[in-house]
């Protein structure tokens, strides 16, 4: 937990109105704070230790036997703040080395790239150091105005068949890659890591305009009342004629979730249509469609370059760090059964993320190569 996290927490737990839940989250916390870049004050750590030794004792009239716990634990405390209050004032190098040392094969983040592969089998690699890339049936170009191509490749002109025909276009990031489209009819796409999107060079001829999705990705659909919007995930349908969602459909997971950021959509499976408001989301399970308020930053931190995690399962966030950090997850034993929350750049190394969930304790992490090793 970062210093803007625990300092509410500590506060609460100086004053005695924290709830068991909140007090086992401080005092574990101060377990492992050695482990943290950004802490609270020297005077706040210290009143900390203080309260945390006095709870620790408040039952000294009970049985001699429960007393001595208790003792050794308030002494254990008591060394630990002063080892953190050493670790707080030691210089920044010093404390990376530390960090370093625990986490010795850290792994960096995921960063731009994706794929186009056109209907001739032909593979373009987008450039790793753009942002996105704008897809017309006559030009194909970065967002940013430079060319995809050189000028003596012919798709340099478009993505067109030469008789006018529409083609079909995919493209596809792969592990740790993000990449921003514009469709041919001015929709705008966000691409998550591992996600494929297939949808036709021009909309020109086709009275709907359909997108094929597996993976995740946000949308912004340049509105068109004459022709609504679709994105199918495999027997699931989302139409809109201009609104922005996110669409979760990746093969591995237990649901595909649809959330609607602005203007409206229908969710349809199968023979069921729910019809979706703003700051709401529809969980298709396979069995039905299900609709509910939703944290609307927390659906789409990935968007935000963010990830936010609150009372997540310890397999879904690990599948989340596995495609953005391309990355093998391995459990060790049993599965932790902590509630897990906090927020994180993923512009940061992976080790960033597995601190944040060791802080609410229960949970342990190992790197070893490009695997992680989860234990209790």
């Amino acid at each position: 937990m970062n210093k803007e996290q625990i300092k509410p927490l500590i506060e609460k737990y100086l004053e005695g109105r924290a709830t068991e839940q909140e007090s086992a989250v401080v005092e574990n916390w101060y377990n492992t704070y050695l482990e943290e870049e950004d802490m609270p004050s020297a005077d706040m750590i210290s009143a900390a230790t203080t309260r945390i030794s006095q709870r620790l004792n408040l039952e000294q009239d009970r049985k001699t036997i429960r007393l001595w716990p208790r003792m050794i634990a308030a002494a254990i405390g008591i060394m630990v703040i002063g080892a953190v209050l050493f670790y707080y004032h030691l210089k920044s190098s010093e404390r990376d080395s530390l960090i370093a040392g625990k986490y010795a094969n850290d792994i960096a983040p995921g960063k731009n790239g994706a794929t186009l592969t056109l209907a001739n089998g032909k593979v373009i690699k987008l450039s790793d150091t753009k942002r996105g890339v704008v897809i017309n049936p006559s030009s194909l170009a970065y967002d940013d105005g430079s060319s995809v191509l050189p000028t003596s490749d012919p798709l340099s002109h478009g993505i067109e068949g030469s008789d006018g025909r529409t083609n079909q276009v995919t493209a596809s990031t792969a592990r740790g890659q993000t990449y921003t489209l514009t469709l041919p009819d001015g929709t705008k796409v966000w691409l998550n890591a591992s996600t494929t999107l297939r949808f036709p060079s021009s909309f020109v001829n086709s009275n709907k305009r359909e997108v094929l999705l597996s993976g995740e990705a946000y949308f912004m659909v340049k509105h068109d009342a004459g022709h609504p919007f679709r994105v199918r995930s495999g027997k699931q349908l989302v139409e809109d004629i201009g609104t922005e969602f996110n669409i979760n459909a990746y093969p591995n997971e237990n649901s595909i979730k649809t959330t609607l950021l602005e203007g409206s959509a229908k969710v349809s499976y199968q023979q069921e249509e729910k019809i979706l408001i703003p700051g709401h989301q529809a969980l298709n399970n396979g069995k039905g469609i299900y609709v509910s308020p939703v944290d609307m930053e927390l659906a789409v931190a990935w968007k935000s370059n963010k990830f936010m995690f609150e009372s997540g399962d310890i397999k879904s966030i690990m599948r989340m760090i596995e495609r953005w950090y391309d990355v093998e997850v391995i459990y060790v034993g049993a599965l932790p059964q902590d509630t897990l929350y906090g927020t994180v750049s993923r512009f940061d190394n992976v080790s960033s993320v597995l601190r944040i969930m060791e802080s609410a304790g229960g949970i342990h992490f190992k790197i070893e190569g490009r695997k992680i090793y989860v234990s209790r």
